[in-house]
């Protein structure tokens, strides 16, 4: 919704999306950029962002990104502080972290816009194995130049200069 269409017609479950509400798509949308912000708060606060979530909710989030086990062995868990003192998160981390926020909500469509451009490949592994398991369950959409990030996808698009160069599977391509 930030730029109108050229041409064409975009649609989200067989609507066109001008027809949907701001609200409607904001619920059902959740994105995950390359740089995302960790508040200087709890662990808590950085995966509610002061929506009313609960702890097996969050908890399950966590698992799901493979960090319930860091978490676990902090010394308040939960209400340990992140971002400021003793404990920093890692580039990876502060990834798994916003995969988390997004997760709790069960969004429909899930955008990753360069979401592994600065991990490690041990934890674009992480990201790739949440992944895995949550493609059953919703849309994800990965915007990647790492040919690894998409290597599972069903369907690869190749964009220059906002036009579709190829289309395919990753052998196809």
């Amino acid at each position: 919704g930030f730029y109108p269409l050229q041409a064409g017609e975009l649609k989200l479950g067989g609507r066109a999306i001008s027809s949907l509400t701001q609200n409607a798509m904001r619920t059902g949308i959740a994105m995950v950029q390359q740089d995302p912000h960790v508040l200087s708060a709890t662990f808590r606060e950085n995966v509610t962002l002061g929506r009313k979530i609960s702890d097996d909710d969050i908890w399950q989030a966590l698992e799901q990104v493979d960090l319930a086990d860091y978490v676990q062995h902090l010394p308040t868990k939960l209400d340990t502080p992140i971002g400021t003192g003793d404990v920093t998160l890692s580039a990876g981390q502060k990834q798994l972290l916003a995969l988390a926020r997004v997760l709790v909500e069960r969004p429909r469509i899930l955008i990753l816009d360069e979401a592994t451009a600065n991990i490690d490949s041990g934890t674009e592994e992480r990201v790739q194995r949440a992944l895995s398991s949550l493609r059953h369950t919703m849309t994800i959409v990965v915007i990647a130049h790492r040919l690894s990030t998409i290597a599972d996808a069903d369907k690869i698009l190749v964009l220059h200069r906002g036009h579709v160069e190829e289309q395919g599977s990753h052998q196809q391509l």
